[in-house]
């Protein structure tokens, strides 16, 4: 009864963190790169502040009314885009689009007990998880999980509150490749299709989560590059 128990919160764990998420957020079909002047590259430019701090919101600390302000200062935000939805469990989430994403939601913040517990923001521009390494260290885990979108490969720095995902649209392949888990590689050259910012308290641990692996570093391999 306790592992049936056990399976049932998992299940409800993954359902919250890739299904629910993606219901109001989902990844494009492919990585698009935009020559675009407002192009919202502060991660790699730590301006107008370092991660997990995005355009002044802090994790725990901003407010709704922080991210109310913010928002509609910003260039790139669609003011008509704009939009807002409710979780179960209390939480604000708002939702919006930029000039180069029209059609697509490029941006979604979490607020929860009017603190900002989760920011997340489509990288549309080269950004491979090499390269995000190489600027904050090793993360601490790796969640792989099969979806109708494709194969989702997450980095995670719960200590940084920074998460990286990949997206290979349509292709499960990777996910499926059980000698790369085995041995707890990543292929360097894959490109992160989103950057998140989310609370310490929202990472789940691998003894919390089957699609989880221990950091073992990167495999090279040519193939699986970014078209």
């Amino acid at each position: 009864m306790i592992l049936v128990i056990a399976f049932i919160i998992s299940i409800g764990i993954i359902y919250y963190y890739f299904v629910a998420i993606r219901s109001v957020y989902s990844p494009r079909e492919a990585v698009i790169f935009w020559d675009h002047p407002l192009v919202d590259k502060s991660f790699i430019t730590n301006q107008p502040c370092a991660a997990p701090c995005w355009y002044g919101l802090i994790i725990n600390k901003s407010s709704y009314e922080d991210v109310e302000k913010l928002l509609e200062g910003l260039p790139f935000v669609e003011q008509k885009s704009v939009r807002i939805s409710y979780d179960t469990d209390g939480a604000t989430n708002i939702h919006f689009n930029c000039p180069y994403e029209i059609n697509h939601v490029c941006g979604f913040i979490s607020v929860f007990d009017d603190k900002v517990q989760r920011i997340i923001t489509l990288v549309a521009y080269e950004l491979t998880f090499e390269e995000i390494v190489k600027r904050h260290g090793p993360p601490d885990t790796v969640y792989y999980f099969e979806e109708p979108n494709g194969c989702s490969l997450i980095l995670n720095w719960p200590t940084l509150m920074i998460r990286a995902e990949n997206i290979s649209p349509y292709d499960s392949s990777l996910c499926r490749d059980r000698s790369l888990w085995n041995a707890s590689l990543v292929p360097s050259n894959l490109q992160v299709t989103s950057l998140e910012y989310l609370s310490k308290e929202l990472y789940l641990k691998c003894g919390d989560f089957y699609y989880c692996s221990s950091w073992g570093g990167f495999e090279e391999t040519d193939d699986l590059a970014p078209e």
